[in-house]
């Protein structure tokens, strides 16, 4: 019992860096990843390599599986229709996007899941609308002005829906009370990522 305990010590200790590290790489646009089999799978692959994306979905997907199975299942299709609809919004329309919104995203998020607040089903969808519609415009104003854009947010919403079912599928399977604890570290780390994230973009701009 102490070696368990001593390892899931270790992993709340470096978890948080590893997050941070990653969340502090260099910026990664969605017209940037390239994967040279077209557009969707462009889509695809930047939603999984770009931490400022898939974390607030991993916090999203936690938050539902400790409100219940109806939070998940109204917030599944949520996030991915109007992740879509604000990317094409924001690949229409252009314009630059702050990137203290994603630290913010994830902060807020994590201190959500860390603090388990008991929010209401509608409460939750609006949150989830909030973050696809940031999100995904951001993604969309990053796109080049061509004809492969739809393909690539198509491939973002598609990734965004089938990451946010695993975790919070897998999630709601886990009913112990540990699983629960569990769940809620999760969100720390997710919320300390994020203040880190927000520090190193607001020093930046106080340098600038």
């Amino acid at each position: 019992m102490r070696r368990g305990t001593g390892r899931f010590g270790r992993a709340r200790i470096f978890a948080p860096v590893f997050l941070a590290l990653s969340l502090g790489a260099s910026e990664a646009q969605a017209h940037l990843v390239t994967t040279g089999v077209g557009p969707l799978y462009d889509g695809i692959a930047h939603f999984v390599v770009t931490p400022e994306d898939l974390l607030p979905v991993a916090a999203l997907a936690v938050l539902a599986a400790l409100r219940g199975p109806a939070h998940g299942r109204l917030m599944l299709f949520t996030l991915p229709t109007i992740w879509f609809g604000a990317g094409i919004a924001g690949w229409i329309m252009g314009g630059k996007t702050s990137e203290i919104l994603p630290a913010a995203a994830c902060l807020a998020l994590g201190l959500l899941v860390a603090l388990d607040v008991p929010l209401p089903i509608w409460c939750s969808v609006g949150i989830a609308a909030l973050v696809a519609a940031t999100l995904g415009y951001s993604n969309g104003s990053g796109l080049p002005p061509d004809e492969g854009g739809t393909l690539t947010l198509l491939g973002i919403a598609a990734a965004v829906f089938v990451g946010f079912a695993l975790v919070v599928a897998l999630a709601l399977s886990l009913r112990s009370r540990i699983a629960r604890i569990a769940m809620r570290i999760s969100g720390s780390w997710i919320a300390a990522s994020g203040l880190l994230l927000l520090g190193w973009l607001l020093r930046g701009a106080f340098r600038s």
